[in-house]
């Protein structure tokens, strides 16, 4: 293992948010090269952090960054397991973005310090919460953050089915658009539609208040069970056969 300088290294191996040479970084940087090396501001004696994914947020880093040191595990796309399990080694805390478990082989590899797990998914199944729960250990979600983005995808796809976007692209790329056809590409309006939503949870309330907006004639939904959001904006409780024949 061999200790470099911020000078001694190129800064395409360093990641981005750490391109800065900001002096506030007293962290360790887990790189790998031909070979694995530390890339290490300051040694320091704060609780670590480990930091799973180098793509997480700057805003997410400064918050952390004065209290502890970061540990980030290296790794394209994404760090390997083996990676992880040895980079865990001695930290207080770990900022998780990965599809590898947080299991008992993952906690011990950590150590006993370890004192909290922070999801940065709202999605948590590939954490042992009765694990962490019976040591003591907080685990945490970011159930809701993913809300707008997904309802934001799913219009972008029902306007780009009904408006024909796609074949539209296609038509103008290779060069077939037509300007004497009136009924080419027409496609369907949304106004006065019926729209059906498969499951009314967050992300298909927050689908079925952006959809209003187009004036639709009504919304349905199916669940296991008539949820009150539903008639907060009128959206209309059915069985899912109801739901595909309208």
């Amino acid at each position: 293992m061999k200790l470099f300088t911020c000078v001694g290294v190129w800064p395409r191996m360093i990641p981005s948010h750490l391109q800065k040479r900001n002096p506030a970084y007293k962290c360790r940087v887990l790189l790998h090269f031909k070979w694995s090396s530390t890339y290490q501001c300051n040694m320091s004696t704060k609780p670590k952090i480990l930091i799973s994914h180098t793509e997480i947020p700057v805003s997410a880093l400064d918050i952390l960054k004065d209290k502890y040191e970061l540990i980030f595990s290296p790794g394209i796309p994404r760090p390997s397991r083996q990676q992880l399990l040895k980079d865990a080694k001695g930290v207080v805390g770990i900022l998780w973005y990965s599809k590898e478990r947080i299991d008992k082989e993952f906690v011990e590899a950590a150590g006993d310090q370890l004192k909290v797990v922070a999801c940065c998914t709202a999605g948590y199944d590939h954490v042992d919460v009765p694990l962490l729960k019976s040591l003591n250990i907080k685990a945490s979600n970011t159930p809701g953050v993913l809300n707008n983005a997904c309802a934001e995808i799913a219009i972008g796809l029902l306007l780009s089915t009904s408006r024909n976007l796609l074949k539209g692209y296609k038509a103008i790329l290779s060069n077939q658009w037509d300007t004497v056809r009136p009924a080419w590409m027409w496609g369907h309006g949304l106004d006065n539609s019926t729209v059906g939503i498969i499951g009314l949870g967050r992300i298909g309330f927050t689908i079925a208040k952006r959809v209003q907006a187009f004036e639709v004639k009504k919304i349905l939904y199916s669940e296991r069970r008539e949820r009150k959001e539903g008639k907060e904006i009128g959206a209309i409780f059915v069985p899912l056969d109801t739901l595909l024949r309208e």
